[in-house]
């Protein structure tokens, strides 16, 4: 058996269940999972964990991940040093790359499938190119499709279950260390691979955020921003962004919805009709046409605390979004 490890996004069930697709097929210790965000730190951790792993011919698995401006260069060491191991890179994503990520990580890895899909999420990719094709298999990369890619669905399983995915991932990112967090999902994940779509930990944890986030949006809604009638802004901390977004955009008449998370910095863009990927690349993120994101350092902005602080953000962004002919 090969040595396997996976590289996935932290943040949503896709990201989680890609891995747990890998985990199934290589029945690989939960430890070489490795559930990161967009943050170069957390990508730079993920390259020492599995520099730390050793031994030519390494097998990884990169999924639902796309390299930004500000980790392209760690990627492209990552899998150039990989290969020049004996090993391979797999590229999984399902996000829109730029022309630089273009030209200098695919070429680098044994297989790289990229760019946006509007047909299948990560989870979906992972789902068909390792031919798993169990009925637990097919439902849940069914199920995770609905919940990425926002489709209406009447199937009430479906529905139930993102709900839970959705606030009780959420729930675990809002405390603890990168690494807690991380275990956390990596059980989550463990659920997964063996058959089960959720676990009890999990299920308690989206019943403990459900309240919060609810009291978050009506906090956030009676303190939005307007960058110009198409954008609306706010700012909050542990909530969830595609509810918050999503409620920012049926209160007004905007287009495009930004919701800054003072804690952690991730911001989430979210619109009905807008490519939302120019902004979010113009502000060192990426994602897809109508949900996108990207990430700040909260300290050059002293956590939002201050007029001055949101002042100096709001700026930023409106420059970016006016030279993209958003306002």
């Amino acid at each position: 058996m090969r040595n396997v490890a996976v590289l996935s996004h932290i943040a949503d069930i896709d990201g989680v269940g890609a891995a747990a697709l890998v985990r199934m097929r290589y029945r690989i210790p939960l430890n070489q999972i490795f559930l990161i965000s967009h943050d170069r730190d957390e990508v730079l951790k993920a390259a020492q964990g599995l520099r730390r792993l050793g031994g030519k011919g390494l097998l990884v698995f990169i999924t639902d991940l796309n390299p930004s401006a500000d980790t392209m260069d760690v990627y492209e060491s990552m899998v150039k040093e990989i290969k020049g191991r004996g090993g391979s890179v797999v590229w999984l994503d399902h996000h829109v790359w730029s022309k630089e990520a273009i030209r200098r990580i695919p070429g680098a890895c044994g297989v790289a499938i990229f760019g946006e899909n509007r047909e299948m999420c990560a989870t979906q990719i992972v789902h068909r190119f390792l031919e798993l094709d169990s009925r637990f298999a097919n439902e849940f990369a069914d199920n995770v499709h609905y919940i990425d890619l926002f489709l209406p669905t009447k199937n009430k399983k479906y529905k139930r279950r993102a709900e839970e995915y959705k606030l009780g991932i959420d729930y675990y990112l809002m405390r603890g260390t990168h690494e807690s967090q991380q275990n956390k999902l990596r059980r989550l994940a463990g659920a997964i691979s063996s058959g089960r779509f959720t676990d009890p930990d999990l299920h308690r944890a989206a019943l403990k955020f459900k309240a919060l986030n609810s009291k978050r949006i009506a906090l956030l809604l009676r303190n939005l921003v307007y960058l110009s009638p198409q954008i609306v802004l706010a700012f909050s901390k542990q909530v969830d962004s595609t509810d918050a977004c999503h409620e920012m955009l049926e209160k007004t008449e905007a287009d495009i919805s930004i919701l800054i998370k003072t804690d952690t910095g991730h911001c989430s863009i979210r619109s009905r009709k807008a490519d939302t990927v120019p902004l979010a690349r113009t502000l060192g993120g990426g994602g897809h046409p109508h949900a996108s994101g990207f990430s700040v350092d909260v300290r050059r902005y002293n956590s939002f605390k201050t007029a001055n602080g949101r002042e100096k953000f709001l700026g930023a962004v409106k420059l970016k979004a006016d030279k993209l002919g958003l306002l």
